[in-house]
């Protein structure tokens, strides 16, 4: 057999470590082509030995989910690599196979010789196939499976396989269409006879069951080996040094001053006899707008308030299965001095029901945290829980929690500052998704530049190792957020996973769970004792700006619409007189064509408490001027879109007294009607004088211009809010995420516009791939009228 200094003296060095970290050289043959065009390759380590059993495992794992490192694992384990020999080994580069998309469509098989017996057996043959369902799309995935049944097909190929590995990162808790596509895609290469064979390899664990991961895969119905060794758990990372834990911080006050467990344990419900036995905490739950289910805002308080003690508020953003409902409940226990000795967990948020594929509600609730100020934290705590963004609901939905947000910032009873914006990521992240980079960027538009240095990174789903691809993640989406000595974002790692009952196959992770989740938690209470609060006055200007800019948008859409119906009624009136010139005197002639009118249409609203949801709508221009409305405006005067008793929306700009707030909107439809040459000639008759044939063509045109003139005013309008927003926004680019740019640097050219052109293209300029990724996000999620309007215009 082989050692070590075999590879140490003839292979580059990586990295100097600890541990030192070497390249091991292979031998390469293509079997397809020569250099960079081949796409089947074989990679050899070693000489085999025809007398020794080999087993052979084909991978299959999206990008970026811990398929090279998993490689790189197996290859040390076969070569016998301890942790304390503090060597490591590699064949694969796994930080540039974790970038946005594989850089090849190469198959490449690496057979491990000449280590059998060191702790396998047998030898080892890896077949690595390039991530599935990469940005490319599915034509790229048809070339991986040809090239996979090439192989299978090749003389010098692969005609066995003992096992098929499908990679799977633990944090996973579904599968998105792209994962799900992958998994079916190499199932469909094989027969019935295979699925006992295809077992899961789970990466980025923590050690614990993986739960999450194994539900996702039973409700995509992906076909595998059913037993209970179907799954395997790879640490990715354990090549590094975990530095020393960190006690957390205490003060030294009585707590005869405080509350205890015991006043918990009697007086809520018990979940789950554990242990750790799990308790729901009563909550006294104030609705801030409605009630019941209808409630968008309510105030969920535990403890009484001590207005002697300092407060420290949070605003969490993350999207949905992130992490954020089992971090508020860490925060829970944090506050409340829980050690995990204790053997009880105590729960304000049902994390459980949060990891559906969307989250039920638009509520944003505020957890107010009292009475245990001292215990480890010298304040109380305000936490701000929104819905997840960007969820299965689209931009709409989002929209929504911008609003709510709003909403919550400008009531009497609500919040009016902030200390800290912590935008929740799972640790495995290694690039931000479309839907994931919108909704950072959505809740980034929200805020002034003063915000900066407020917003930070939590880490969810943590072992404790640096969170070096979901810190790149965030930098190559240019998220903007306060930056800590080393010029990286500043973050604090947690462990979701400290409720899960202890038993002896879970209580090593559990160990190594509290030890990360403690020490992030001390940090980032450091964190908050050095801040300062921030007052959200920009933050409430930002968001009335996006108000005004959205309500803008909307109204252009309407008009555009209607613009569009108008126009076809135009052009199917012009075909038919064109075509029966010889009927233009006969003033009973009928011309049949679809006039477009104005309806109502029922909405979800009405008051209650001091809220009332509707829309605001103009009775003279028959426009819809603010839909949906703001909630905290009872009459239309107090809406954001009014300024100085006039809207700055509808095309009259209208007095705020024409208006109405009620619980339906107008939409355009269309109807058939019949109309005779003289019905026409009325219609569009001159104000003196007997209009003649010629000027009923000449009429119609006008009317067209003068729709073309409205919707020059709505895009004079939306240029002007995105200017305001450029000057107070902390990200002015991210507005783009419900605009496209180039519908307007389109709409201002054909006006000749250079001026506006020039300062929209600039600003598109500095759009990062992660706007553009947010564009391509919103865009998809507009509703079908918005997608129409933007397409017909371009």
């Amino acid at each position: 057999n082989q050692t070590f200094s075999d590879f140490i003296s003839s292979n580059a060095v990586i990295d100097q470590g600890p541990p030192i970290r070497y390249r091991l050289r292979l031998e390469v043959r293509n079997l397809d082509r020569k250099g960079d065009d081949s796409r089947l390759r074989i990679c050899t380590l070693g000489t085999k030995d025809p007398k020794k059993p080999n087993r052979t495992i084909l991978l299959v794992g999206e990008t970026g989910s811990g398929k090279s490192s998993f490689i790189n694992s197996l290859v040390n384990f076969a070569m016998g690599v301890k942790q304390e020999d503090k060597k490591w080994f590699e064949i694969v580069d796994d930080v540039k196979t974790s970038q946005s998309e594989s850089q090849t469509i190469k198959v490449s098989v690496y057979q491990i010789f000449g280590f059998e017996g060191k702790t396998l057996p047998y030898s080892l043959t890896i077949i690595d196939t390039p991530g599935y369902g990469d940005t490319r799309g599915i034509e790229y995935d048809a070339m991986v499976s040809r090239n996979l049944h090439d192989l299978f097909l090749s003389e010098d190929g692969v005609r066995e396989v003992h096992a098929v590995g499908l990679v799977l990162k633990a944090t996973e808790n579904r599968l998105s269409d792209r994962l799900s596509y992958s998994f079916q895609s190499v199932m469909s290469l094989f027969g019935n006879d295979m699925e006992q064979k295809i077992v899961a390899l789970i990466t980025h664990s923590d050690g614990m069951p993986p739960e999450n991961a194994l539900k996702a895969l039973e409700a995509a119905n992906i076909k595998c080996a059913k037993n209970e060794e179907a799954h395997f758990c790879n640490e990715e990372g354990f090549r590094e040094v975990i530095p020393e834990a960190a006690a957390p911080s205490s003060e030294g006050n009585s707590m005869a001053q405080h509350q205890t467990f015991s006043d918990f344990i009697h007086n809520n419900a018990v979940i789950d006899k554990g242990p750790p036995t799990r308790y729901r905490l009563r909550l006294d739950v104030r609705n801030l707008d409605g009630e019941g289910d209808d409630s968008k805002l309510r105030i969920c308080t535990l403890g009484t308030k001590d207005p002697s003690k300092p407060n420290r508020t949070i605003l969490l953003v993350g999207e949905t299965g992130s992490g954020k409902s089992a971090l508020i409940n860490s925060l829970l226990n944090f506050a409340m001095g829980v050690k995990q000795e204790d053997k009880k967990w105590f729960e304000i948020v049902d994390d459980i029901k949060t990891k559906l594929s969307h989250s039920k509600t638009i509520k944003v609730s505020v957890y107010q945290i009292f009475g245990f100020e001292g215990k480890t934290l010298p304040y109380s705590l305000t936490l701000i829980d929104t819905p997840g963004y960007g969820d299965t609901r689209g931009i709409q939905h989002d929209a929504m929690v911008s609003r709510n947000l709003h909403d919550l910032f400008l009531s009497e009873d609500g919040v009016h500052e902030v200390d800290a914006v912590g935008l929740v990521l799972k640790a495995s992240e290694n690039r931000l998704s479309d839907r994931l980079s919108y909704s950072f960027q959505s809740v980034m538009s929200l805020f002034g530049k003063d915000m900066e240095q407020k917003i930070v990174v939590l880490i969810t789903h943590s072992n404790g190792m640096p969170p070096k691809n979901a810190l790149q993640a965030l930098e190559a989406a240019n998220i903007k957020c306060a930056k800590n000595e080393k010029d990286q974002p500043v973050h604090f790692l947690f462990d979701n996973c400290l409720s899960t009952e202890i038993t002896e196959e879970t209580e090593f992770g559990l160990a190594q769970a509290w030890i990360v989740t403690l020490r992030g938690m001390s940090k980032f209470s450091d964190f908050l004792d050095k801040s300062t609060p921030q007052k959200l006055d920009t933050a409430v200007r930002v968001l009335t700006e996006r108000i005004q800019l959205e309500a803008c948008v909307n109204n252009l859409i309407d008009k555009m619409d209607l613009c569009q119906h108008k126009t076809t009624e135009i052009e199917q009136t012009l075909k038919i007189l064109k075509e029966h010139k010889d009927q233009l005197d006969n003033q009973s002639f009928i011309v049949e064509v679809d006039e477009p009118y104005k309806d109502k249409e029922d909405i979800p609203g009405g008051m209650s408490f001091f809220m009332y949801g509707g829309a605001v709508t103009c009775n003279v221009c028959k426009e819809n001027c603010h839909y949906p409305g703001c909630t905290l405006a009872w009459y239309p005067s107090h809406c954001k879109v009014m300024k100085k008793g006039r809207c700055t929306i509808c095309t009259n700009k209208c007095p705020a007294s024409v208006h109405v707030k009620e619980e339906w909107k107008y939409v355009t439809k269309t109807r058939k009607v019949k109309k005779t040459i003289e019905n026409l000639e009325k219609k569009h008759k001159h104000e003196t004088g007997k209009m003649k044939n010629e000027s009923l063509l000449e009429k119609l045109q006008s009317e067209k211009k003068n729709l073309e003139e409205e919707k020059n005013r709505l895009l004079d309008e939306a240029y002007l809010h995105i200017v305001k927003l450029e000057q107070i926004a902390l990200k002015v680019d991210s507005v783009f995420t419900f605009i496209d740019p180039d519908f307007l640097i389109k709409a201002m050219k054909e006006r000749g516009d250079t001026v506006k052109v020039q300062k929209l293209e600039e600003l598109k300029s500095r759009m990062d791939e992660g706007v553009m990724a947010g564009l391509r996000y919103g865009f998809q999620n507009l509703g079908e009228k918005a997608k129409n309007v933007f397409k017909k215009s371009k």
